[in-house]
């Protein structure tokens, strides 16, 4: 997995110096990293704070988050999201191997689908708040998943993935402007497979 270069570190550190505990994770398009920008931040975060963090898949219609860590047939945020709270801690991956926990997207049949609105989601991160000093949220793309507006607007912060030399900077714009008219906080950036160019000089010198 390519973990992202740019400013996960500045990111982290404005999330220290904010009250934000819940992060969305978003981009302007599918496919720009942000399931592994989402990876990335909560790695990074688990590294400098003493308390839990959770990554979440919040992406019901493509669920990569939960495909990466082979979660996808197990159930979670979605059966929790229908009022199961009382099976709470069972779905929630632990391993030994990651330095945080996971929450699949579950919800494999249809009808689940009527349970990711916006009244549902208040409680869930609440729940989550109250064990996971940050919770970290993969909740897709805002031009192609409609449902990343509505997780983002129940998180304390969102941050976007930009893929370097890709994404159209007008694009970026739009879907920027679209969450701030919805009343979402944007806390910041992660720039995506980003190159590094070596100077002349220096290459001549090789």
């Amino acid at each position: 997995m390519e973990l992202l270069e740019p400013s996960e570190l500045n990111l982290t550190s404005t999330i220290f110096k904010s009250s934000v505990r819940t992060l969305c994770i978003t981009s302007a398009n599918r496919g720009e990293g942000v399931t592994t920008g989402a990876i990335s931040l909560a790695g990074a975060l688990s590294t400098l704070v003493q308390g839990k963090v959770i990554l979440v898949d919040g992406n019901w219609a493509n669920p990569d988050l939960s495909k990466h860590f082979k979660l996808q047939d197990r159930p979670g945020v979605a059966e929790l999201l229908d009022g199961n709270f009382n099976e709470f801690s069972e779905r929630i991956h632990s391993d030994k191997a990651l330095a945080f926990d996971v929450l699949p997207a579950g919800g494999k049949t249809p009808e689940k689908r009527n349970v990711w609105n916006e009244e549902s989601w208040p409680g869930l991160l609440n729940e989550l708040s109250a064990i996971y000093q940050y919770v970290v949220i993969d909740v897709g793309a805002v031009h192609s998943n409609p449902d990343s507006i509505v997780l983002a607007r129940a998180c304390d912060g969102t941050a976007m993935v930009v893929q370097s030399e890709a994404t159209r900077w007008e694009v970026a714009v739009v879907a920027k402007d679209k969450l701030i008219s919805a009343g979402i906080n944007i806390v910041g950036a992660i720039f995506n497979r980003r190159k590094f160019y070596m100077p002349k000089w220096i290459y001549n010198l090789l």
